[in-house]
C-alpha cells in the first residue's frame, strides 16, 4: 500500500526549517510515499525543485501577520480531499493549524515539528501545551532544544522525539578549485581572510552583534573581509550600522544566493552570531565543506561544534567574546584550520547525513501508522 503524507508549513521561504522540510518531502517521495505540501503563506522558494519531482504545492494564500479563520476551513477541506495517512507540521503557526485541521479532517497520524528553541515567548509555549493532545507526537531536531521544551512543559517527554537535521555530504564538500575562483568573483585576494555568514537578516541571527564584533576584528586584522548571505527586513539598518562602524569596505551583503556550497569553499572561516537557534543547517553545511566555525553557544549549536575541535563557541550577544574567538581562529596556521575543518567534516559524515535522518523519519512514520491501524 502506498502511504500518503502531507506537509504543512507556515511558508516556503529560504530558511533552515523550510530546507529540511523540502529535503524530507523529496526523500520520502523517493521511498515511495505519496507526498504533497501545503504552505500557509504564498510560496517564495523551492517550487522548481518540487515541481520537477512531481510534488504538488498548495497555498492557503494567507498574509504574514494577518490571522484568517478561513484558513482552518480551507486546510480541513484540503486534508479531506487528499486523505493523507500522516500530517507533518513545521513551525509554530502550522503546528497549531495542523493540529486543529488534522483532527477535524480525521487524519490518522498528526506530527508537530518544533525547529527552534525560541518561537515567540511564553504565550506560544502555552498554546502548544494546551493543544498537544490533538496530535500524536512532536519532533525536534536537537537534544538540547528537547530538554528546553520539556523543562518549559511545552511537550511531555513521552511525546517528544529528536530527529536531527541532515544534509548530503556530496553537495557540501571541499572543492579547492573553487577557492580562488569564487574569491575572485567576490573581489577578495589571497592575503585577505574571508569570513562568511549565512542566514536571514532577522532578529534571531543577531547580525548587529556580528558587525560590532567584526569592527573589532578589523582593527586587529585590517585585511579581514566579511560576506553576509541572506535577505530580510533588517538589511537597511544593518548596512547603516556597517557605515557607522566604518567597516563598509570590509563587509558586503550578498542577498539570497543559490551558490552557497561554492561560497563556503571560498571562505576561510564561517561565523554564526545567533541569539537563539535549533540545529542550524549553516553550521552543518560549513563543517561538511571542511570550514571551521565560530558560533554562539545557543540551541543545538554545541551538539555540532566541539569547542576547540571544529571551531569555537562563545556566549550570545557578546561582541567582544565573538571578536576574540574570530581573531583566535585567524591566528591559527593554514594547516591547523585545515585539520579543524577535516575533523568537522568527518563528524558530519558520521552523524548528520540526510540518509540517516530520512531513515529515522521513515521508520517513525511506519511505526505510528501501524500503531493506529492496530488500535482502531
Amino acid at each position: 500500500m502506498k502511504y500518503r503524507v502531507t506537509f504543512l508549513i507556515t511558508g516556503l521561504a529560504p530558511g533552515g526549517a523550510e530546507t529540511q522540510l523540502v529535503r524530507l518531502a523529496l526523500g520520502l517521495q523517493s521511498l515511495g510515499w505519496g507526498t504533497n505540501i501545503i504552505s500557509m503563506l504564498r510560496p517564495e522558494h523551492f517550487l522548481p525543485d518540487l515541481d520537477r519531482q512531481g510534488i504538488p504545492v498548495l497555498s492557503l494564500n494567507m498574509q504574514r501577520g494577518v490571522p484568517d479563520p478561513r484558513a482552518l476551513v480551507t486546510v480541513t477541506r484540503l486534508l479531506r480531499q487528499y486523505q493523507p495517512h500522516v500530517l507533518i507540521c513545521f513551525l509554530f503557526h502550522a503546528n497549531l493549524l495542523g493540529r486543529l485541521g488534522g483532527k477535524i479532517a480525521k487524519v490518522p497520524v498528526i506530527i508537530s515539528s518544533i525547529r527552534n528553541e525560541n518561537f515567540g515567548g511564553s504565550h506560544r509555549d502555552w498554546l502548544l501545551r494546551i493543544t498537544d493532545g490533538l496530535g500524536d507526537i512532536t519532533i525536534t531536531n536537537s537534544h538540547l532544544v528537547a530538554e528546553s521544551l520539556i523543562a518549559r512543559k511545552v511537550v511531555p517527554a513521552s511525546r517528544l522525539q529528536v530527529i536531527p537535521n541532515g544534509l548530503s555530504p556530496l553537495i557540501y564538500a571541499p572543492n579547492p578549485a573553487l577557492y580562488p575562483q569564487k574569491r575572485k568573483e567576490l573581489e577578495v585576494n589571497a592575503e585577505q581572510f574571508l569570513w562568511l555568514s549565512i542566514g536571514r537578516l532577522e532578529e534571531q541571527k543577531d547580525y548587529f552583534n556580528l558587525l560590532q564584533a567584526f569592527a573589532l576584528v578589523v582593527k586587529e586584522h585590517p585585511l579581514s573581509q566579511l560576506r553576509i548571505v541572506g535577505h530580510g527586513v533588517l538589511l537597511d539598518p544593518l548596512q547603516q550600522q556597517a557605515i557607522r562602524l566604518k567597516i563598509e569596505e570590509h563587509c558586503h551583503f550578498l542577498g539570497f544566493r543559490y551558490d552557497v556550497p561554492a561560497l563556503l569553499n571560498a571562505a576561510d572561516g564561517v561565523v554564526l552570531s545567533s541569539a537563539w537557534e535549533g540545529l542550524p543547517n549553516v553550521i552543518m553545511e560549513a563543517l561538511a565543506t571542511g570550514k571551521p566555525v565560530v558560533a554562539t553557544n545557543v540551541g543545538g549549536v554545541p551538539e555540532l561544534i566541539r569547542d576547540g575541535e571544529y571551531g569555537f563557541l562563545v556566549p550570545p550577544n557578546d561582541p567582544i567574546a565573538l571578536a576574540q574567538a574570530m581573531s583566535r581562529l585567524m591566528k591559527l596556521s593554514d594547516i591547523e584550520r585545515l585539520n579543524m575543518g577535516a575533523a568537522g567534516r568527518h563528524y558530519i559524515e558520521q552523524n548528520y547525513t540526510l540518509d540517516s535522518s530520512l531513515k529515522k523519519w521513515n521508520a517513525l512514520l511506519h511505526q505510528l501508522i501501524s500503531n493506529k491501524i492496530r488500535f482502531q
